[in-house]
């Protein structure tokens, strides 16, 4: 089996009329993700209903399930009915393991890749984009992010020196590390007075970008620690790099 790991960003909300379900107390992250991945999740992704179910008996503090959609599966009858071609409809399920304790990176979920099923993190997106509507609304408003490794980014740079001519970071604020660069202040002040829970950046020049600089490194690390994404283009292909 191959997954797909992938981090998990909660954002309190502001609203002070949501904790009703909860006694009037915030959860801590922990309890909430526990709730909430102890019970069935329908949600959409591409117009097709998927299913979250999780398993009865969680191992060791890890929740663990399976994300489901039915398909059309193709077969033939049997020889005594002339090996005649049907459809007929089946359910297919990834399995999904959740890790719901707190590490200084977040927490995270591996999703089993099928293609079938579709990319894990985009199927883990919709099903966050579906708690996230629910009325009334949960004290946390969740994201799924893909896992950066930033090696990745800098090799795409390393390769495409000059014929980079777009670069976009979608960070998350606040960063759970502190205030230790220019950049963790600025989120903060983002998040505490524009209230800001998600920031989108993007550089652009026709010309070439220049990427190789402090306050790219900084946006890339802060990016990649906060489990938000970054695409970049080169004028040749013009190709996301992730």
């Amino acid at each position: 089996m191959r997954f797909h790991l992938i981090r998990l960003v909660l954002l309190k909300r502001e609203q002070g009329d949501i904790f009703d379900d909860w006694e009037g107390k915030l959860p801590d992250r922990e309890t909430w993700l526990r709730r909430v991945f102890s019970r069935e999740i329908k949600f959409a992704y591409r117009k097709v209903q998927f299913h979250y179910v999780p398993d009865p008996d969680p191992e060791d503090g890890i929740l663990s399930g399976r994300i489901g959609r039915q398909r059309l599966h193709k077969e033939n009858e049997p020889p005594e009915a002339g090996l005649k071609e049907t459809e007929r409809l089946h359910w297919l399920a990834a399995t999904v393991v959740i890790d719901p304790t707190h590490h200084d990176d977040g927490q995270k979920v591996a999703m089993q890749v099928l293609k079938e099923i579709g990319k894990p993190s985009a199927v883990m997106r919709a099903l966050a984009s579906s708690l996230n509507t629910t009325i009334p609304p949960e004290p946390y408003a969740l994201e799924a992010a893909s896992i950066i490794d930033p090696a990745t980014f800098w090799k795409f740079v390393e390769d495409n020196e000059g014929e980079i001519t777009s670069v976009t970071f979608e960070l998350f604020a606040p960063n759970m590390f502190g205030v230790r660069t220019s950049l963790d202040r600025e989120m903060h002040e983002l998040k505490e007075n524009e209230k800001a829970q998600k920031v989108q950046m993007t550089l652009e020049n026709e010309e070439g970008l220049h990427l190789n600089t402090e306050r790219t490194k900084e946006t890339a690390e802060y990016t990649a620690e906060g489990g938000g994404s970054i695409h970049a283009w080169r004028s040749t292909a013009r190709r996301p790099s992730g």
